[in-house]
């Protein structure tokens, strides 16, 4: 087996060597290296395939920085869209010939039991049955949100 040895030196007066020092004395790397030794060699070897990349493609951080802003805005819009997900399909459902969705208890007594109706006269029935109380049907436009746009289903 053959072993090399390098000693290294930390200036504890520089901000970076202290850093580097903190570092590889931190709890942190206790727990996720089996040794300092295991961490530095992973470091060096991540370091250097990295600036090899870069020395390749001069443009690589670049790259990266965009990527990662379009996930951000992909990650967004998908959030967007799945909070607005049962309201955009109720007006689709609604612009298909008024059927509605209803929750409650089915007849045999199943509660949250959903029917579905093709009927905008069931509706106002049964917006009238209710009498005054507020049960979710406001006439109110939703909540703005510039990633969604419903005049698709007008």
């Amino acid at each position: 087996m053959s072993v090399k040895n390098h000693n290294f030196r930390f200036n504890l007066d520089r901000a970076e060597d202290r850093k580097a020092w903190e570092t590889l004395h931190s709890e942190r790397v206790k727990q996720d290296f089996k040794s300092q030794n295991r961490f530095v060699i992973r470091a060096v070897n991540d370091y250097y395939e990295r600036y090899l990349r870069e020395c390749d493609d001069p443009f690589l951080s670049t790259r990266e920085k965009e990527d990662s802003f379009v996930e951000g805005i992909i990650s967004a819009v998908y959030e967007r869209l799945f909070d607005n997900l049962p309201e955009l399909i109720g007006r689709y459902l609604l612009s298909q010939g008024g059927t509605a969705i209803r929750y409650g208890e089915s007849q045999a007594g199943n509660k949250n039991h959903i029917s579905v109706s093709d009927s905008r006269s069931d509706i106002s029935e049964r917006r009238s049955d209710y009498g005054s109380e507020d049960h979710g049907f406001d006439d109110d436009e939703p909540e703005e949100n510039e990633l969604l746009d419903f005049g698709l289903f007008d």
